[in-house]
């Protein structure tokens, strides 16, 4: 027989983690679907989205962004079990790195074609963010190989 994990039998900090994976990874996710699903739109907004899409169009732009806020939404499935598995760690280690160097990019872009100082400050804000959660989760992945 299955066993059901239960929401009152979950500690505090798991509830944490498991919501903030569910929110960062929808967060993630959105941009990538306003990309793919809004393409001329989205063309209009700024001149980097047109350099963007010199270089591969805005729409295969969104389909990474949204594969990788769905690969780190993912990790929300393995908080509970991190203590015994490196799959948690994992998740967060790719969907954050890659999430990292996107927001990355957004940043510097968000410099020089912005409406005003916010915008690359909320893309800086998610690039440590999503950076550190990929720093720890490579950490604990070698930590775990010794």
């Amino acid at each position: 027989m299955k066993k059901m994990l239960s929401v009152d039998k979950l500690e505090t900090k798991e509830i944490i983690l498991i919501l903030q994976s569910i929110l960062l990874g929808a967060t993630i996710t959105g941009r990538g679907v306003l990309w793919f699903t809004r393409q001329e739109t989205v063309l209009h907004d700024s001149p980097f989205y047109l350099a963007l899409h010199e270089i591969m169009p805005i729409w295969l732009w969104g389909l990474i962004v949204m594969v990788t806020g769905i690969i780190y939404t993912s990790s929300a499935l393995f908080v509970t079990s991190m203590e015994h598995s490196i799959k948690y760690h994992l998740v967060s280690f790719i969907g954050g790195g890659t999430s990292a160097l996107f927001y990355f990019i957004m940043t510097s872009a968000g410099m020089y074609n912005n409406i005003n100082w916010l915008t690359p400050f909320n893309f800086l804000i998610l690039t440590v963010w999503t950076g550190v959660l990929a720093f720890i989760g490579g950490a604990e992945i070698y930590a775990r190989r010794k």
